[in-house]
């Protein structure tokens, strides 16, 4: 073989490699979009053994969206549960509370719908709520939530910087 083919064949086998693997993962640029702010909760885990934390899914979407997971990133001592969808009503949104968040949301929660698989139209506004669960002895953490979603037949991810940490003491 000729280094000039040789050469040619490397150059289209890395050109396909690359194309290949940009194709093969989620986009981060969809119609989902956090803020790149961190912010910080406390839970203390004798109250909050399971925590609702809340994400708010912004009603300011361009086409509709379906969650197709959900993952704790860098979590310790912090383990998902339940993933649910709260429609938000005026003046209600969920940031923490015990879970499930019946006596701070009586009028949503029973409204409440698994996450994954469920389709949010536009100009609807949620909370995405998450049971996290603390062994109740160690302190524990995450640093934020990974939501894969489609949007328009296209896979897209999506990273909350909100942090969590259950901390042993009776208050944070």
């Amino acid at each position: 073989m000729r280094r000039g083919s040789a050469v040619g064949i490397a150059l289209t086998l890395s050109a396909a490699c690359i194309l290949l693997m940009g194709c093969s993962g989620p986009s981060t640029d969809g119609p989902l979009q956090f803020s790149a702010s961190e912010d910080t909760v406390c839970a203390p885990t004798p109250k909050f053994k399971d925590a609702a934390l809340g994400v708010l899914l912004p009603g300011d979407l361009t086409s509709n969206i379906t969650i197709d997971s959900i993952v704790l990133v860098d979590a310790k001592n912090a383990v998902l549960g339940k993933t649910s969808l709260m429609p938000v009503t005026t003046g209600s949104r969920l940031l923490l509370d015990q879970y499930p968040p019946t006596k701070q949301f009586p009028t949503n929660w029973p409204n409440a719908e698994p996450a994954i698989g469920t389709v949010i139209e536009p100009r609807t506004a949620h909370d995405l709520v998450l049971e996290v669960r603390s062994n109740g002895t160690d302190p524990g953490r995450l640093s934020g939530v990974v939501i894969t979603y489609t949007s328009g037949g296209r896979q897209y991810v999506a990273r909350t910087h909100l942090s969590l940490k259950l901390k042993k003491a009776a208050s944070c």
